[in-house]
């Protein structure tokens, strides 16, 4: 039996081309970001923070715990994007002695001129699209993350 090269098996898996898409979706974000927010430090791991951050607001324990991280990595991220505007800071009702962290969602702010950059990359992707393609990426992405949410 032939072996198959290794390049040929990355190629053909899925989870290699939806990691590498990801990867270069984020890299252009982070790009556009820096320049957006003229904030040269803002790095990719930030932005891993941004799906586990709940619009009620999350605590750095929760954050850390769904990122897989210590809660001290986790704090200084936070504490960076609490720097740069993007994060605010607000008193946990529920626990005295901790606090949530919510978006900044004032319209000039950076929270908002993210969400734009990322539209930016929409647009090109719809453009390059039939409608079709579009549907069909999408119910692929949602059944994905359905699968990998188990």
């Amino acid at each position: 039996m032939e072996e198959i090269e290794t390049n040929q098996l990355i190629e053909q898996s899925f989870g290699h081309k939806l990691s590498k898409a990801s990867r270069l979706f984020q890299d252009y974000g982070v790009q556009k970001l820096r320049h957006s927010m003229k904030v040269d430090t803002i790095k990719p791991s930030h932005l891993k923070l941004f799906p586990h951050i709940e619009d009620a607001g999350s605590s750095v324990v929760e954050i850390a715990k769904k990122l897989g991280i210590s809660k001290q990595a986790t704090g200084l991220l936070v504490n960076e994007l609490i720097e740069f505007n993007v994060l605010v800071k607000e008193d946990n009702p529920e626990d005295k002695r901790s606090f949530l962290v919510k978006f900044n969602k004032k319209k000039s702010g950076p929270y908002i001129k993210g969400i734009s950059v990322f539209q930016e990359l929409d647009e090109v992707i719809t453009k390059s699209m039939t409608k079709r393609e579009l549907e069909i990426l999408s119910s692929a992405l949602d059944k994905v993350i359905n699968i990998c949410q188990k």
